[in-house]
């Protein structure tokens, strides 16, 4: 048996093969997790009757609209969308009635600019029973459709029904149907009390991108042995994450909360490489998709909003072209907010941005995306970078001036993959940007800190550890939501971290006039920890 170590993963000996080895690299992490666990299929909530890619998914949500997106499969396809506003406190009867509100839509028309064939339709609601045409949709496109005229603060239901429409040129075969069914929350209005939940790195290990078997391994028992153990160790590992994290989203879909916000790092890209860049479309595609469909059993959890973590494969630190394979595929799969969404513009690649719901003035970051030098936990490797030289760079930071400047709302917090710094256990996971509060005073989360000081920021919401933890710095809490799946949760060795927990679970966060509390919930329910803070006076 060959005997794998924990190695840094841009070494000399990866050039042959650096999928494997870096899959190699974090095996003693796996073998420290449970068992082989079934994992589920997807199959009811995204495959859904061969008509759609994934289950449709809320965001961009409004006081009066929100979005609703679809990504159709191989054929065109018929909808009728129908929509209802929940009682404040619904019955399980509430729950399974029929909803008989649809929703009237006008033109189907193509986006302008069109970013991989995305189509446009607005509508509002139609009186019940009212007799509404299906909207038909074109095949193998991302289809956004702005529901308006909706009343603010309201919990509505939603189903889709689906029928294929051009059955009858298959001369005569059964026309393929299906009925997809979600909630979503309208913003809140300042004063009213609402739930979210933050939860990060679910690290979801997507089929195709496993490590491959190059055909020179096959004649080296040395590499042959390695790659089997690899393999075995990445289909059981996607397993195990793809159970667990749809554990966690059942129990997250089920505090009913307004939004929920991932920190990033959704899929996991050890099957090819350490942070690896797609070289194709199609790749990029097909990792953000399976993410995509691990996410829509969120569907009851309102709308999602998503930060970019150091997986997503649009670092700083990548060339051109790979970043843009991985932007295209992140705006067709995702629901961020645009420049046009929210009072406060952000990015127009939807990396970051600013949203308003009720007391809470939240702001999401790309730390990655803008940070030119190499941070891939080899404090070696040539140009890597160092703890301090993490950058949002001067547009993102003007932007975040800017939005915290105006802020109004009596509940501030960032939200993002890790801090514009590092100060962890040891150099190399320093400078791979762990440590959270303990970096407060390192390179530029400096100056973000000082900011946040300054202008009542209560919460800076961050991932990458994998742990629970929260850390109060001058009145500041960094609070990382733990993970959901991840199969590595690190030591006090890695993180630097005095107090942690390693738990899958998720943050929930309780917003209302007197206070804001969050806190700490794992797989099983329970209560890790928990914190409040106070509004801000203006």
């Amino acid at each position: 048996m060959v005997k794998l170590v924990r190695t840094p993963v841009a070494t000399a000996a990866l050039v042959a093969l650096p999928a494997v080895l870096a899959l190699a690299a974090v095996l003693p992490y796996a073998r420290e997790r449970p068992p082989r666990a079934p994992a589920p299929t997807w199959s009811d909530t995204t495959v859904v009757a061969g008509l759609l890619h994934a289950a449709p998914m809320a965001g961009r949500a409004r006081g009066d609209a929100i979005e609703l997106q679809l990504l159709t499969a191989t054929r065109p396809v018929a909808l009728q969308l129908f929509v209802a506003a929940e009682p404040s406190e619904p019955s399980a009867a509430d729950a399974a009635a029929p909803l008989e509100q649809p929703v009237a839509f006008g033109e189907l028309r193509t986006a302008d600019p069109a970013p991989r064939a995305r189509h446009l339709a607005s509508g509002s609601l139609a009186a019940a029973g009212a007799s509404v045409a299906p909207l038909v949709l074109p095949a193998d496109a991302a289809i956004e459709l702005s529901i308006e005229g909706l009343a603010p603060g309201v919990s509505y239901r939603w189903r889709c029904t689906l029928g294929e429409a051009d059955a009858g040129e298959r001369h005569g075969a059964a026309r393929a149907t299906a009925i997809a069914t979600g909630r979503f929350v309208t913003a809140r209005p300042r004063g009213a009390p609402f739930r979210f939940v933050v939860f990060s790195d679910t690290h979801v290990f997507p089929a195709v991108l496993e490590p491959e078997l190059p055909p020179e391994v096959a004649r080296d028992e040395y590499f042959l042995g390695m790659v089997m153990e690899s393999l075995f160790w990445y289909r059981t590992t996607r397993e195990r994450v793809a159970a667990e994290a749809a554990a966690v989203f059942e129990r997250m879909d089920g505090e009913r909360p307004d939004f929920a916000v991932s920190l990033g790092d959704v899929f996991d890209l050890h099957g090819r490489g350490f942070n690896w860049a797609f070289p194709a479309q199609e790749m990029a595609d097909a990792a953000h998709l399976e993410a995509r469909r691990a996410l829509t059993a969120l569907n009851g959890a309102g709308s999602l909003f998503q930060v970019l973590g150091n997986w997503e494969g649009e670092s700083g630190c990548h060339p051109d072209e790979p970043r843009r394979f991985a932007r295209l595929a992140r705006q067709r799969h995702t629901v961020n907010p645009r420049p046009a969404t929210s009072r406060v513009p952000g990015s127009p690649d939807e990396d970051y941005y600013a949203f308003e719901w009720g007391d809470l003035l939240g702001i999401a970051l790309n730390v990655r995306g803008y940070t030119p030098t190499v941070h891939h936990l080899d404090p070696a490797e040539p140009g890597g970078g160092k703890p301090d030289d993490f950058t949002l760079g001067a547009a993102q930071k003007q932007f975040l001036e800017a939005t915290l400047a105006q802020a109004e709302q009596p509940y501030r917090a960032l939200f993002l993959h890790h801090v514009v710094g590092g100060n962890a256990g040891n150099p190399a996971d320093s400078a791979y940007g762990r440590g959270g509060g303990r970096a407060a005073h390192v390179g530029e989360q400096e100056w973000v800190h000082q900011l946040c000081r300054r202008h009542g920021v209560q919460v800076i919401f961050y991932g990458h550890d994998h742990v629970f933890t929260d850390l109060e710095v001058d009145g500041i809490h960094y609070t990382l939501p733990g993970t959901t799946s991840a199969p590595w949760r690190f030591s006090a060795a890695e993180t630097g971290y005095d107090r942690f927990w390693t738990d899958s679970g998720y943050a929930r966060v309780d917003v209302a006039p007197a206070q804001m509390s969050v806190e700490f919930v794992n797989l099983a329910g329970e209560l890790l920890f928990g914190y409040t803070v106070a509004p801000n006076a203006k």
